[in-house]
């Protein structure tokens, strides 16, 4: 039997093309939906093509709009110029064999490799690129890491930040290790019973709570480190494969990271991911970035340590046609779930959730549920008949529905945190200016799940006040695409002028491709067809270069190099965003006890905890046993006076004169705001300025934590002859409003800090909206000096809480005594007497 060679002869005119338009011209295409590049794909291949050499660039192109196509000709460009190896890194496995479908039809082979396996070797005779996930890629033990390649494109580059995060956090769970997991437990309880908070934490253990996290701060994980490093080791984390790869990441590392407690998990991660310790991400190896929504360079800084060359082409591609409801926005609805419910009964419908728990509101409904085997039940989904509803938890790109796959969505609450640190942000801290490109990257990614292309369509409903009071703010709806924003405004107008109970016919409407929706809606919407501008704003950028730097000299153990990038910026962040410096405050504080610099990590420490205190605070002093228990305003007033160990607080803080000069009517208004806030911290209040942190909510906001909090609208710089008008109380209404939403307090009290001014004739105030004069905050101020000068010169550190209860209760500064005893005036009693 005769052997034919000739099957391995191979033609010797065959080129191996560099230039990505030539490579695609050369392909023999099998996939019927593609006849040509696109225009937008062209110039994006292009542009790419002519800084190709570095080693930093994304391409950001709507959802929709062919990047797959773009990144698979870019990664075999890359092959054939550099004769290398060139990885394309995908979330899922479920998008490699995707993406691998697509590359077949585009007439491209590729090496795809996922559970340890490569589908051929091509890659390794450096002839195709590699797809493959970012787990594989990224993960401690990484094969990868044995043979770097030349060149890496990040598909879904916005993704990128969470699954960096979760390579790098160690989580014990308490199935798996229910020895250390207990051992951790009680390492900590001393300390939270320190703070008063043990029952609370005694209880997260006990009902098995998976949602609460108790952070843990690094000065008291840093009491207990040998031994948790003991426990650990003990736990032969390295002989799990869901503990082994991220512990080979942070084994040498864990006195530097944060830690995080629940009933279910104990997590530890670092404050910020050393990416420049990564070898991907190091010189000499090209990056092409992949993302419709990576143009927020604060984002991009945060993740990947740098900020990019951006490839934007003009196209349309991508803008489809949405019909977007928010019930909520109409008067007369009374539950938005329950209408969206009416609207989709007889529609196949997805359903997005941030949480199971948000999941189970939509469970009377849902056909499909993401817990189950999801990549079936998508295919199922997909081609399954009205009315099927399927849900996804937390699930805001990857997974497409394009044209019939799926006409109508519902987005059922602001996309969550997708890990502690970033739950601790949002919840705790309400980090919504630094958290707000990573909420707007989810957003654009949600709508992009049905109605991709330009012929596409279909109707979006928006369900739960936290969403839609996100998309209401004007800056967030800055950070969007005009073309979202401008159907967003659309949908608004539409759901606010519409009963609904008329909602469900509008949507059929839609669907139903009626003529006068039609002409509404091409009338009202523009196509875009402009770049993809930045939305980066300059300062979140320095803030966030900042950290990403304080966090590579953290990881290098270079204390001094850490403190000080915190430190140099900290008057900034402060502008920025209060709480944000709280937190740099508390790993500041963290890198002067490393350096043995004691007094000025303890003043940190205090400051940070003074300023946000779901910042632990720490503990000098066990007052855990006192009794009678008092209230938290006298503890927190303790802990400021005895921040340092060596010594007890002789007199005020040195600060106090300076922060509250302004109380006697000489500064802005911006300047009184921030007075008024340092007063209520100096008396021991949970003191924030919401509309200066969230960009929404009262000027100052005083929470004693027993039920009766105070928001207080700021009007320094109203004339004599001026009024309180209808826009001054429908202001203070609505921040109100929000106190109700983001706080527990029973009893809120509404004030204007300004003259003794009547209402306009036009406006009707509340009963109970108080007037209060600049005056009366500046008695209180040398009321408290007073106060403390006195606890100051009389109190021992074991008396301390004590003395402060019987000196604040003797003159009326206890809370909410202190503002019931204040002198104000009922703002309808000053229309009466005028």
């Amino acid at each position: 039997m005769s052997f034919d060679f000739n099957k391995f002869l191979t033609s010797t005119s065959a080129k191996r093309h560099v230039d990505p338009v030539d490579l695609f011209q050369s392909l023999k295409v099998i996939d019927p939906k593609v006849n040509d590049l696109w225009l937008a794909q062209g110039d994006a291949l292009r542009l790419w093509h002519a800084i190709r050499d570095h080693e930093d660039v994304a391409i950001v192109l709507n959802t929709g709009a062919g990047k797959t196509m773009i990144g698979v000709i870019t990664a075999q460009s890359l092959v054939n110029e550099t004769n290398d190896h060139v990885l394309y890194v995908c979330s899922s496995i479920q998008l490699v064999e995707q993406t691998a479908k697509k590359a077949e039809g585009y007439g491209l082979k590729v090496t795809t490799y996922y559970r340890s396996d490569f589908s051929n070797t091509l890659y390794q005779r450096g002839q195709a690129p590699c797809v493959t996930t970012y787990h594989a890629l990224l993960n401690g033990k990484s094969r990868f890491l044995q043979d770097l390649p030349s060149a890496i494109i990040f598909d879904d580059a916005h993704t990128v930040e969470h699954l960096l995060r979760d390579a790098f956090s160690i989580k014990i769970r308490r199935e798996t290790f229910p020895k250390a997991f207990s051992q951790i437990v009680e390492l900590f309880r001393r300390y939270y019973r320190l703070i008063r908070s043990g029952v609370g934490y005694e209880e997260t253990k006990k009902q098995r709570n998976g949602n609460n996290y108790w952070f843990v701060p690094p000065f008291a994980l840093y009491e207990q480190y040998h031994e948790l490093e003991r426990i650990l080791l003990d736990a032969d984390l390295d002989e799990e494969l869901e503990t082994l790869f991220s512990w080979e990441h942070l084994k040498n590392y864990l006195d530097i990271c944060a830690l995080f407690i629940s009933g279910q998990e104990i997590v530890l991660t670092p404050p910020v991911i050393p990416v420049s310790t990564i070898p991907y991400f190091q010189k000499g190896i090209r990056r092409l970035y992949l993302s419709a929504t990576l143009t927020a360079g604060d984002k991009f800084m945060r993740t990947f340590g740098r900020v990019p060359e951006i490839v934007t082409p003009k196209t349309t591609a991508g803008e489809c046609e949405r019909l977007i409801l928010i019930p909520s926005m109409h008067s007369d609805c009374l539950d938005d779930v329950a209408i969206a419910k009416s609207i989709i009964r007889e529609q196949k419908a997805l359903i997005l959730v941030p949480s199971y728990r948000r999941e189970a509101i939509w469970s009377d409904v849902l056909t499909m549920r993401e817990k189950d085997n999801i990549t079936e039940k998508i295919e199922t989904f997909k081609t399954a008949e009205t009315p099927e509803k399927m849900s996804l938890v937390s699930r805001y790109d990857g997974i497409d529905f394009p044209d019939k796959d799926c006409r109508v969505m519902v987005i059922d609450d602001l996309p969550s945190s997708l890990n502690p640190l970033e739950k601790f942000f949002w919840e705790k801290l309400g980090l919504a200016k630094y958290l707000r490109s990573a909420i707007s990257s989810r957003i654009i990614q949600a709508f992009g799940r049905i109605s991709r292309g330009m012929s596409d369509y279909g109707v979006v409903i928006i369900t739960s006040q936290k969403l839609r009071d996100w998309l209401l703010e004007p800056k967030n709806r800055a950070t969007l695409p005009l073309f979202l924003v401008q159907q967003l405004e659309l949908g608004m107008n539409i759901s606010e002028d519409t009963h609904p109970s008329e909602l469900e016919k509008l949507a059929s409407r839609c669907l139903k491709r009626n003529p006068d929706w039609l002409n509404l809606y091409n009338k009202q919407i523009q196509k875009s067809n402009s770049d993809v501008e930045s939305t980066t704003d300059p300062q979140a950028l320095r803030i966030s270069q900042t950290e990403f730097e304080f966090g590579q000299a953290l990881w290098r153990r270079d204390y001094e190099g850490a403190a000080r990038c915190l430190s140099q910026s900290l008057e900034e962040t402060f502008e920025a965003s209060a709480n944000t410096a709280a937190w740099h405050l508390l790993w500041l504080g963290y890198c002067f006890e490393r350096l043995g610099q004691k007094k000025e990590a303890y003043e940190a420490y205090q400051r940070a905890h003074n300023i946000a205190h779901n910042i632990p605070p720490l503990h000098l002093q066990d007052w855990s046993n006192l009794t009678p228990e008092l209230p938290n305003q006298v503890l927190e007033v303790a802990r400021y006076l005895y921040s340092d160990p060596l010594v007890m607080q002789q007199s005020v803080p040195k600060t106090f004169d300076l922060d509250l000069a302004v109380l006697d009517g000489t500064g802005s208004p911006d300047q009184i705001e921030e007075s008024l806030r340092l007063l209520g911290q100096y008396l021991g209040l949970m003191s924030t300025r919401p509309e200066k942190e969230f960009g929404t909510g009262p000027d100052v906001f005083w929470d004693g934590g027993v039920g009766t909090a105070l928001c207080l609208e700021v009007k320094s710089d109203k004339q004599s002859r001026s009024s309180y008008i209808k826009k001054d109380l429908g202001q203070l209404r609505d921040h109100q409003q929000w106190v109700r939403n983001h706080s527990e307090a029973k009893t809120i009290y509404t004030a204007f800090v300004g003259l003794l001014l009547p209402p306009s004739l036009s406006s009707n105030p509340d009963p109970d909206m108080d007037v209060i004069e600049l005056k009366e905050f500046k008695a209180i101020a040398q009321r408290l000096r007073a106060a403390l000068e006195d606890i100051c010169t009389q109190a021992l550190p074991s008396t301390l809480p004590q003395k402060i209860f019987e000196v604040f209760k003797q003159r009326d500064l206890l809370w909410p005594e202190l503002y019931r005893n204040m002198e104000k005036s009922k703002l309808q009693e000053l229309g009466e007497k005028h």
